[in-house]
Order: structure tokens, then C-alpha cells, then sequence
């Protein structure tokens, strides 16, 4: 599925997204970490650039419409792989 088609579906099937909490830089950064990915990955599946992508993970451009529904997508996934891989707590 292209990026283009990505976006179309997430405009018409998830529109209770658009009201969810902003998608903060470091939000970003954990998405991207979770998966491994290089920011280059990212851009590819946001269907943006890599510049992009450095912007939004250091807050030098907002993250809004299509880029931001699609990285809510990917967030619980990024919450389930920090909460397997978080350090042990000291007792």
C-alpha cells in the first residue's frame, strides 16, 4: 500500500484520531526507535522526506493532518516495545 492510499484510508476509516492528544517530538523519536527504524524509513512511510522528519522530531514544524494520524497508528506499538524492553526498577 502506498503512502497515498495509506493516507486516503486513515482520512475516511479513522476520524476519532484527528481529536487524540498532539504527537509530541520525542513521541516520534520512540515511534521510530521501536521499530528500528532510520528516520529514512519513516519518511518512506509517511510519504514525506527525511528532512521532514528531523523537523517534526525537533519540533521545528508542526505534526498535523495525514503525517499525524499515521503516527498514531504506529504509537502503541512504540508504548507496547518500551514497556517490554523498560529497565527494572530498584526495590
Amino acid at each position: 500500500m502506498t503512502a497515498a492510499e495509506r493516507i486516503g484510508t486513515l482520512m475516511t476509516e479513522t476520524p476519532d484520531i484527528a481529536e487524540a492528544a498532539p504527537i509530541t517530538p520525542s513521541d516520534i523519536v520512540a515511534i521510530r526507535n521501536a521499530r528500528n527504524w532510520k528516520r529514512s524509513n519513516l519518511a518512506a512511510y509517511l510519504g514525506c522526506n527525511y528532512t521532514t522528519v528531523w523537523r517534526m522530531e525537533n519540533g521545528k514544524i508542526a505534526i498535523d493532518g495525514a503525517h499525524r494520524r499515521l503516527l498514531h497508528q504506529l504509537k502503541p506499538a512504540a508504548r507496547k516495545r518500551s514497556l517490554l524492553f523498560a529497565p527494572a526498577t530498584a526495590r
